[in-house]
């Protein structure tokens, strides 16, 4: 801890709160938190920017500090990165849907997505998290 990473990965979702920006960052698996607190190295222009810049599914590479954390809504639940830097690799379309709608369960209320345009944008119903898990199943049988 306390030590400064580079990373390249996909977000995966956006959450601004006052002058702080949280991001769910995504690669392979596994989820960890970016935070992006205005400050003398983050400028609020940057917040800003991130704010309506960076769209789910977008790749960025961001530089930060890992710092002690306790974050209930990744897989990486101990630690989280105080961004510094950031940077867009790639911005992303907009989707055709919410993954968090194609993840919901029909008995529960709420936006749902229809079989058929799941099937319409397969690879991207397959980033759901309990979809990604069916075919690792079926991979290994």
């Amino acid at each position: 801890l306390g030590k400064k990473v580079w990373v390249r990965s996909r977000v995966s979702g956006i959450r601004v709160k006052g002058k702080s920006i949280f991001l769910v960052m995504r690669q392979m698996r596994a989820t960890a938190q970016a935070v992006v607190n205005e400050s003398d190295t983050v400028p609020k222009d940057m917040i800003k920017w991130i704010s309506k810049e960076i769209t789910p599914e977008s790749i960025v590479d961001l530089y930060g500090e890992l710092k002690v954390a306790d974050v209930k809504s990744c897989s990486i639940q101990k630690v989280e990165i105080d961004v510094e830097k950031l940077y867009m690799v790639n911005k992303s379309d907009p989707l055709p849907f919410l993954l968090e709608d194609a993840a919901r369960p029909e008995a529960e209320e709420g936006a749902h997505v229809l079989r058929d345009t799941r099937l319409d944008n397969r690879a991207i119903d397959l980033r759901v998290p309990a979809h990604k898990a069916i075919m690792r199943i079926q991979a290994g049988v």
